[in-house]
C-alpha cells in the first residue's frame, strides 16, 4: 500500500514547500524516523480498510511547534490545502524521478484538527481517511 502513502506525502511536500514534512516510519537503521519532530508536519499512517473496489488508509497528521502561533499558522496552511482540493492523482513513486499515474485519485473529506495537551510544545492533530480505488501496479 505504498501508492496512497507516497502520493499523500508528495502532495503535502509539493504544495507546502515552506513547511517541513516528516514521514513517521519505523526504520531500525534510523530510529529518528519513528519519532515526532518539532517545527514539522508529522505524517504517519495507520489502519487500512480494504474494500472490493474502494479502500482507505488513515493518515495521522500532527502539527508541532514550540510556539503556539507558529503551530496555528502551520496547521492553517495544511488545513487550507486539504480544504481547497479534496483529491490528487494516485501515483506510483517506485522510481521517484519518474512517478507513474495510476489512473485514479486519492480522495479525502474534511479535515478536523484538535489540540493535543503537551507541556513541551504545541500540537494539533488530525486523523484523515484517504480513499482510493484499488489498482494494480503498472506493468513494465
Amino acid at each position: 500500500m505504498r501508492f496512497p502513502r507516497d502520493t499523500f506525502l508528495h502532495f503535502l511536500a509539493d504544495n507546502l514547500p515552506s513547511l517541513s514534512i516528516h514521514p513517521i516510519r519505523r526504520d531500525p537503521d534510523d530510529p529518528a524516523t519513528g519519532t515526532l519532530q518539532v517545527e514539522a508536519i508529522n505524517v504517519g499512517f495507520g489502519r487500512l480498510d480494504l474494500g472490493i473496489t474502494v479502500s482507505s488508509i488513515f493518515a495521522k497528521i500532527d502539527v508541532i511547534s514550540t510556539s503556539e502561533l507558529t503551530a496555528t499558522d502551520m496547521m492553517q496552511q495544511v488545513w487550507l490545502l486539504l480544504a481547497a482540493k479534496f483529491y490528487t492523482p494516485l501515483l506510483d513513486y517506485t522510481d521517484p524521478q519518474n512517478p507513474v499515474q495510476m489512473g485514479t485519485m486519492l480522495m479525502w473529506k474534511r479535515c478536523r484538527f484538535v489540540p493535543v495537551d503537551n507541556d513541551a510544545y504545541f500540537q494539533f492533530s488530525c486523523t484523515l481517511p484517504l480513499q482510493f480505488h484499488n489498482v494494480l501496479p503498472p506493468q513494465s
